[in-house]
């Protein structure tokens, strides 16, 4: 489950990245620009973020099947069955993902709110959107626990976390690239 998840989550990478590139339209023979080179701790930042991102979508993964295996009559049986040692250990890794989801979530909100307000432009968008993608995307799992996980709620979970991981992934570089975002106090206007 986790190997078809991680290369779902790739081929969408791959995906998002190819769509962000073929959508600029540029004029006849002028070449796109590029991004700057990533330097090594930008490089191990998008990589550890990306792996950090993907351990809680496998983990999710882990808990709708437990979710889907073993469904709960009511939040306080659910919570009573996870901590049981008599309980499947599906049913018992369900408290695995909430606990990395937050943690992703706040790093990806306090990363996209630095960017919006440190940026202007395309990257000052960006960034606000993913905060409030990461924001949408927990609101959706917290609906997601207190209605016990119906498939119709995990989907639209599911497809919130894609479009968490289409963000970051499709404009990752210029998140993590410093140089290659445009500080609000280096803008020179003229005219």
């Amino acid at each position: 489950m986790a190997a078809h998840l991680t290369n779902t989550l790739l081929l969408l990478a791959c995906l998002a990245w190819t769509a962000y590139h073929l959508s600029r339209s540029l004029p006849a023979g002028v070449p796109p620009p590029s991004l700057p080179r990533l330097r090594r701790a930008a490089f191990v930042k998008f990589g550890l973020g990306g792996l950090v991102i993907l351990l809680a979508a496998v983990s999710g993964a882990i808990a709708a099947l437990g979710d889907t295996l073993y469904p709960a009559g009511s939040l306080a049986e659910a919570l009573g069955t996870e901590f049981s040692a008599a309980s499947h250990l599906l049913v018992r890794l369900r408290l695995l993902h909430p606990s990395i989801a937050v943690i992703v979530a706040v790093a990806l909100v306090v990363t996209g709110l630095r960017v919006g307000y440190e940026t202007v432009g395309w990257s000052r968008r960006l960034g606000f959107a993913l905060a409030g993608l990461v924001v949408w995307q927990v609101l959706v799992g917290l609906t997601n626990v207190l209605l016990l996980a119906p498939v119709s709620m995990q989907m639209v979970h599911v497809v919130s976390a894609d479009l968490v991981w289409i963000r970051v992934r499709a404009a990752g570089p210029r998140l993590v690239v410093s140089n290659g975002l445009t500080p609000r106090h280096k803008i020179v206007r003229c005219g």
